[in-house]
């Protein structure tokens, strides 16, 4: 169901999406130690500011009319919407009510003339692969403009079908001259790293073909540090610093260990801490993987 900021939003339902918001937000991460995320202290006066403001606001319900979830987007400029946020309610997790909340959001948007949608999406929390999931193309990296974290901007086209994404999908913002680390976990919960650097598009494009090397390790996520290039010597020795160990793998070439589970690894966790031009491109964090040593 859609509200827009009018008289039909009551303060009642205005309190439920603040309260829906919060508890969504809330240890949502998959690891610990991120900053907090701005929904988990989602205040009325926020949500009553962002439909004053003209954001549409999309609910759904229980059948005995409990609030479990919503979404908000606003307008940016004349063909597309932005998504404000969306939030649901832990009872209601894995239910699909997230993706049709969007879909419902996507569909108003097309009825009223935009072209796409388009929001951001924090890459160390692992929200992107979720919206890559529902049809979102990576089309921008960039950091995240109050906090040490890294985002992209997402896109989905309105006239074509909402066929899942490939994330992180290869931009010319990231080709010649980065250089990339992929960051992977050991079956004992170890994190370990390789780099890389990207003389040329092609190489880059060949990041998800890097996911199934020969040690067969899960693959953690990949961070790029743009326009080192052939330097890419200076951020090996940043990250053998933080090592344990350091060796020569056949498949890998130069392997970094970390003796400790990933919310250990500061590079890992948040890498722009670590060096501020760095920006995480991906993260896949298993649920049965260890978070600490």
């Amino acid at each position: 169901m859609g509200f827009g900021g009018g008289p039909a939003v009551t303060s009642d339902v205005v309190g439920q999406v603040a309260a829906i918001t919060r508890a969504s937000f809330a240890d949502a991460d998959p690891l610990p130690g991120l900053p907090a995320p701005d929904g988990a202290t989602e205040s009325a006066d926020v949500v009553s500011a962002d439909l004053a403001a003209g954001a549409g606001l999309w609910i759904a319900r229980d059948a005995e009319g409990h609030l479990l979830g919503s979404i908000r987007a606003v307008p940016k400029g004349a063909d597309a919407w932005e998504v404000r946020r969306l939030g649901v309610a832990p009872a209601a997790l894995g239910t699909g009510l997230a993706r049709r909340l969007v879909r419902a959001l996507e569909s108003d948007a097309a009825a009223a003339g935009a072209d796409r949608v388009v929001l951001d999406a924090v890459v160390e929390r692992g929200n992107p692969p979720v919206y890559a999931r529902l049809g979102y193309r990576t089309v921008r990296y960039l950091p995240n403009p109050d906090k040490p974290l890294s985002e992209v901007t997402m896109e989905r086209a309105l006239d074509t079908p909402p066929e899942p994404a490939a994330h992180p999908h290869p931009t010319g913002t990231l080709a010649v001259g980065t250089a990339l680390v992929d960051w992977f976990a050991t079956g004992d919960g170890r994190v370990s790293a390789v780099l890389t650097a990207v003389t040329g598009p092609d190489e880059f494009a060949g990041l998800a073909a890097r996911r199934t090397r020969a040690r067969g390790d899960h693959h953690l996520g990949s961070d790029a540090w743009p326009g080192l290039g052939q330097e890419a010597g200076q951020w090996r020795e940043l990250l053998a610093a933080h090592a344990d160990r350091v060796e020569t793998d056949p498949a890998y070439g130069d392997l970094l260990t970390f003796d400790r589970g990933p919310a250990d690894v500061a590079p890992f966790l948040m890498p722009r801490t670590f060096a501020d031009p760095v920006l995480a491109l991906c993260r896949s964090i298993p649920r049965d993987l260890p978070a600490r040593s």
